[in-house]
């Protein structure tokens, strides 16, 4: 009887034994499925969004065209130039910036003469103002663009940009302002030729 109970016992502690290690290598291959299932799903792996955006001039000689490449966290824009045969400039503008930031192309972007063009930027509620040479020329100073918001915020006190509406003229660009501290609304033209502001004598809805 003693023979048979230590048999009985033998074999339990051998099937709790064999369980054991069974189920450890169940919870093991878990894990590394797992692991495995998250590498597959990591940012590196996600293909970016392609999106391509253009705008023709009012003559239909030049075409700007920004293609942008979305990943975790940041896009990556290149803008570029295209004449009526289909010839296209050197890029004009490229870079990666934050998702935050979203360039757009104005519908009134191309000046009349076609030499230059201008771009929008949202940052959370805050808008910038870029103009290029369609010919991807640098400007004064060797700068690939110049900054309308930061020009204004240097050389204007008391007024906020609201929009820039569009071309008055080859070099003139339309920006609306308002006071800062009040209600009153101004617009000025800003002289590409001179990275310079001056106002108007009227507001232009």
């Amino acid at each position: 009887m003693k023979n048979l109970n230590s048999i009985v016992y033998g074999f339990i502690i051998v099937v709790l034994i064999v369980g054991g290690v069974l189920l450890f290598k169940y919870q093991d291959s878990r894990k590394t499925t797992q692991v495995r299932a998250d590498e597959s799903n990591s940012p590196a792996d996600i293909p970016p969004v392609i999106m391509n955006k253009s705008m023709v001039s009012p003559d239909g000689i030049m075409t700007v065209t920004m293609d942008s490449k979305q990943y975790e966290g940041t896009i990556r824009y290149v803008v570029s130039t295209t004449n009526e045969e289909g010839e296209t400039t050197q890029d004009i503008f490229a870079n990666e910036l934050l998702s935050t930031h979203i360039l757009s192309i104005p519908f009134n972007t191309w000046s009349p003469d076609n030499a230059h063009f201008f771009l929008k930027e949202l940052v959370g509620d805050n808008l910038n103002y870029y103009v290029f040479n369609t010919n991807g020329a640098p400007f004064a100073e060797n700068t690939q663009y110049l900054n309308i918001q930061q020009a204004f915020a240097q050389q204007v006190e008391g007024y906020n940009i609201i929009d820039v509406t569009g071309w008055a003229a080859p070099y003139l660009l339309l920006v609306n302002t308002q006071q800062i501290d009040g209600d009153q609304k101004l617009t000025y033209w800003f002289d590409v030729s001179s990275n310079s502001f001056i106002p108007l004598g009227t507001y232009f809805n």
